[in-house]
Formats: structure tokens, C-alpha cells, sequence
């Protein structure tokens, strides 16, 4: 992958690896990763493989919101209760 121009998939995981080398991604399918991603649903797989190779997505930033600003750091002093914070902002009857 570190040589690819681009990645083209429709596993999350895959596009999520290219991420971080900086790879944009071309999705065939729905999902978790598509914020940044050229999404074949959209464009058409055509017009999405055209833009890949030119696609520069801002990939710290996304990396960033969604692995800091979206999730949890477990490792944190705060953690349990962030966790149950979260918990409760979502239904959950803790």
C-alpha cells in the first residue's frame, strides 16, 4: 500500500490503513471511514477513480477529529467517567 496512488475498496479498514499513509480511498461500499473518501455511491465509479489520484483530503485532521475528537482514550485519568458520560448521552440506563 505504500506505494499505491490510491486505494480502492469497500472494507473500512483498508481505506482507514490508507489514511494514515496518507492514501486517499475510493469506497464501493457504505462505510465507517467515508468522510474524506471519493464514495462510488455518489460520483459513480468512473468519476470517483478519475478524482483519486488528485484527491488530498486533509488526512491529519481527519485522523485527528476521529481517532481524538471521537473517541475515547481509555488511558486517560478521566476515562470511566467520560465513558459513562458518553454512555448516558447515548440512552444507556448506567
Amino acid at each position: 500500500m505504500r506505494d499505491c496512488a490510491f486505494v480502492a475498496t469497500q472494507n473500512s479498514a483498508t481505506a482507514f490503513d490508507g489514511y494514515i499513509l496518507g492514501k486517499p480511498a475510493v469506497l464501493f461500499a457504505q462505510v465507517d471511514f467515508h468522510h474524506i473518501a471519493l464514495n462510488v455511491a455518489d460520483l459513480g465509479a468512473e468519476e470517483a477513480l478519475a478524482r483519486a489520484p488528485r484527491h488530498d483530503p486533509h488526512f491529519a485532521a481527519y485522523l485527528d477529529w476521529f481517532l481524538r475528537q471521537g473517541s475515547l482514550n481509555m488511558m486517560a485519568p478521566d476515562a470511566d467517567d467520560r465513558l459513562l458520560a458518553a454512555m448516558r448521552n447515548g440512552g444507556w440506563p448506567v
